[in-house]
């Protein structure tokens, strides 16, 4: 008598895999170690905070991609000449997730993207800065999705998926997805 096959449709994460970012500067929880002023935004910032999109123990189903919206400010053309953003991956095990970057978070991988050849630096959005400066902005989309035992991620622009590569630290680019940790 045969057993019919169950199809896995999601799985639990054993790390937390996020992004750092920069948050509004709280004099409650960030250090001043962490203070930066943005002259574009005439606010106290404070860098290297970690955004966990994924935490260690959520179930990743296949058909729940997470979606993280993005900008990036650029104030000069040549920011943006090689057609290429950078957006790094990072991971961790301990819990509680870190809510900065310390030595228990580490850099999973660098996704490279490539900006479609017809953006023109022109015509990015754009807005003058408190320090009276313009500045463009580029907004994409980063969505996460779980194959089996990957995370995949996908990067859009104006709605339209970006090429992408993964450059991993100690190894070539590659193609392909993310290998995660689940049960």
């Amino acid at each position: 008598m045969a057993t019919a096959q169950r199809a896995v449709s999601s799985r639990i994460s054993r790390y937390h895999y996020g992004f750092c970012w920069v948050d509004t500067f709280n004099p409650d929880i960030h250090t001043i170690q962490e203070l930066v002023y943005d002259r574009a935004e005439g606010t106290n910032l404070a860098v290297g905070q970690m955004k966990w999109v994924v935490k260690r123990g959520d179930t990743i189903g296949h058909l729940r991609p997470v979606v993280v919206p993005c900008q990036n400010k650029f104030r000069y053309e040549a920011e943006i000449a090689n057609r290429r953003i950078y957006v790094d991956i990072w991971h961790s095990g301990f819990d509680p997730a870190p809510r900065r970057q310390t030595h228990d978070v580490h850099k999973l991988c660098t996704i490279v993207c490539h900006l479609p050849r017809s953006l023109r630096f022109g015509d990015l959005p754009e807005y003058i800065g408190e320090d009276l400066v313009p500045y463009r902005r580029l907004e994409i989309d980063i969505a996460m999705s779980p194959r089996g035992s990957d995370l995949y991620f996908a990067i859009y622009f104006n709605g339209d998926l970006l090429p992408t590569e993964y450059q991993w630290p100690n190894r070539d680019f590659a193609q392909g997805g993310i290998s995660i940790e689940t049960e």
